[in-house]
């Protein structure tokens, strides 16, 4: 192999390298050949040939310093080669090439991986020592394109065997061999142009400074990883100097070089180094790129994705949220963790948005945002039902969950889910804490419509009322019938309710004192004199005033004692008739019947309607003996009103 450069080669009267595997051995040769024309033939040549096991050549940060192992046979010096030799791996640093040799340098190096499937041919100066250049490119490479490398540096005829290629070979520029001569119909390329492109600057600065770059090193470490040869350089080279901040090459291109059916699709560093780069520019990448992305992303250490996972994770969940959702539930720690602390920096209104285009999301976003329960825009697009937010870990009976989840739910199926997770009376009292903010959502009559088919908990609801609650106790009044509310001991909820409103603003709406007064009538409560207490006399100004709402009167009107069609009109005489009934059917107390009205107008009115009754008269005769009676002066002052009715009465009679 050594000594079939051609003929007219010794005629250059330079020393040639030659370098080539030897595959079935494992040996790489490396070869110095010099003419012999000391020598009596024509043509002599002495060839010094290195034998370098593959292992050992991939050892070496700088083969190119096998060189410096040649020595020049001789008739008197041509023995002792067959013993080993001994180098020291050298560092990376040496001497610095000349503008010509750099120039030299990306000629052959653009042929060689520009062309990678094309033997590279190119003239050589005799005044111009080459193989320095060609050396250094042989440095430059991994081990295995290393070991596979096959050049030549004079030659004048292709010094390729069947399935042998050369891969570079330097011809004279001598007038008479102009060009290297090719059998059969490949001529291979002629190394003249170099090219500018990023690549190439990359590895001319590598070969400029080797000390100071970063790319040898890559190189190895990629090379090793990929299949390819000479064809994997340039993409590599593409891969890494993409990282330069002075190079901004579209993140896309970058994902293309190492994504399939590329060379260094096979490649987990490729990968890595790809993710690395085009991660922090998340927003440019398309969506092909992002689910290769996606798919590769547990390339990256876990503490290099915790800090590139941000903005990747933003992009993703704009584009493919159900991607982003798989990588929460990833198995593998090192890729769920950084995601799910990734997310907690997403803002709600995009995770809301990804998840109006992708409902089924629900469960894994709320496992990684549980914070989203605590917005009714969550509960508002996805009517999700509470129950399947309970199964995840979450706290319905949280203040700010609850209270999203009212804002927020208006389907019948997911409200009724909620009172049954939560309870009916948590939810009353949620309503009755939203009932007091501004602009609250009106939304609220229908949750109370639903709360209330669970009449023992709005019982126990308006038994814990308190002034506050005035909002939602008329919405309750407004979903059930006065006699609804059980009341089997103690006072009547519906008083509680009521006293309390009107002990903290002294006067109940109209509404409901209809409805205090209709539940007083009734049969279900156990608190009648005092309901009637508190209601009769608003209720029968209001009367006077003909301002009782008509649904309210309707409410009431039936329960209500009849009288002469032509009194018919007057509302305010059968609220006394109904009143003085009920006081005397019920045998109210003294105490009881004198706290009816405060006003002395009414009270003798009043008075006049028990009087007209049956056993009227009977009743109150008995309560005029109860001297002493009141405890206040106005319960004082109707007691005596009450002694003077019956006196003159009775007088009268």
């Amino acid at each position: 192999m050594s000594d079939v450069s051609g003929s007219g080669v010794t005629g250059e009267g330079i020393p040639y390298i030659t370098g080539y595997p030897l595959a079935e051995s494992g040996l790489y040769a490396l070869a110095k050949t010099w003419p012999a024309t000391e020598l009596p033939r024509p043509g002599s040549v002495w060839t010094h040939t290195i034998f370098v096991e593959f292992a050992e050549l991939a050892t070496l940060d700088r083969p190119s310093s096998l060189a410096k192992l040649f020595r020049r046979p001789s008739m008197e010096q041509r023995f002792g080669y067959d013993n080993a030799l001994l180098l020291g791996n050298d560092p990376l640093c040496s001497e610095m090439l000349s503008d010509e040799e750099l120039f030299w340098f990306g000629r052959l190096a653009t042929g060689l991986y520009g062309l990678p499937d094309e033997p590279i041919w190119a003239r050589r100066d005799p005044d111009f020592y080459v193989d320095e250049v060609v050396l250094r490119i042989w440095d430059q490479q991994w081990p295995r394109l290393r070991r596979s490398f096959k050049f030549c540096t004079l030659t004048t005829t292709d010094r390729s065997q069947d399935g042998f290629a050369f891969d570079l070979q330097l011809c004279p520029s001598s007038a008479a061999t102009s060009r290297l001569r090719f059998q059969g119909r490949f001529e291979g390329w002629e190394a003249v142009t170099s090219s500018d492109e990023a690549w190439m600057r990359g590895l001319l600065a590598d070969v400029w400074h080797p000390e100071r770059s970063e790319i040898r090193q890559a190189l190895r470490l990629i090379g090793t990883d990929v299949l390819g040869g000479r064809a994997a350089m340039r993409p590599i080279c593409e891969l890494l100097v993409s990282q330069s901040a002075s190079i901004q090459m579209d993140v896309n291109q970058i994902v293309d070089l190492v994504n399939e059916p590329g060379l260094l699709a096979t490649s987990k560093l490729a990968k890595m180094f790809a993710l690395r780069t085009v991660l922090p520019r998340s927003e440019h990448l398309s969506d092909e790129s992002l689910r290769f992305v996606a798919k590769n992303i547990d390339f990256l250490p876990s503490e290099e994705l915790e800090e590139f996972a941000p903005p990747f994770s933003e992009r993703l969940w704009a584009t493919n949220p159900v991607m982003l959702a798989s990588l929460w539930l990833d198995d593998r720690p090192s890729v769920q963790i950084p995601l799910r602390h990734a997310a907690q920096g997403i803002i709600a209104a995009e995770l809301l948005d990804g998840l109006s285009a992708a409902p089924d999301l629900v469960h894994p976003l709320l496992t990684v945002r549980p914070d989203l329960a605590e917005l009714p825009e969550f509960w508002g697009r996805t009517q999700c039902w509470p129950k399947v937010v309970a199964n995840i870990g979450i706290d319905l009976t949280s203040h700010a969950v609850l209270d999203a989840l009212v804002l927020g739910l208006h389907d019948e199926g997911a409200m009724t889910s909620a009172l049954h997770e939560v309870g009916t009376l948590a939810v009353l009292k949620c309503i009755q804490t939203l009932d007091q903010q501004p602009q609250v959502s009106q939304n609220l009559d229908a949750w109370v419509r639903h709360a209330c088919s669970d009449t023992d908990a709005v019982a126990k609801f308006l038994a814990q009322s308190t002034a506050s609650s005035a909002g939602t106790i008329y919405l309750v009044s407004q979903q059930l019938q006065p006699d609804a509310v059980p009341n089997d001991f103690g006072d009547d909820p519906w008083l509680i309710a009521l006293r309390s409103y009107s002990k903290s603003r002294r006067k109940l709406p109209v509404e409901l004192l209809a409805y205090g007064f209709r539940r007083g009538m009734g049969w279900r409560s156990r608190s009648v004199a005092e309901l009637l207490s508190i209601t009769f006399e608003a209720l029968h100004r209001a009367a006077e005033q003909d301002s009782i709402p008509e649904t309210s009167w309707s409410m009431l009107e039936n329960a209500l004692p009849s009288v002469r069609s032509d009194f018919s009109w007057d509302r305010a005489l059968r609220l006394r008739k109904a009143a003085a009934k009920r006081a005397t059917d019920m045998r109210f107390s003294a105490e009881d019947f004198l706290g009816l009205a405060e006003s002395e107008v009414l009270f003798g009115a009043l008075l006049e309607e028990v009087w007209q009754l049956w056993d009227g008269s009977w009743f109150l005769k008995s309560m005029a003996k109860e001297r002493g009676r009141g405890n206040t002066p106005t319960a004082h002052k109707c007691h005596q009103l009450l002694i003077d009715f019956v006196e003159r009465k009775s007088h009268w009679w």
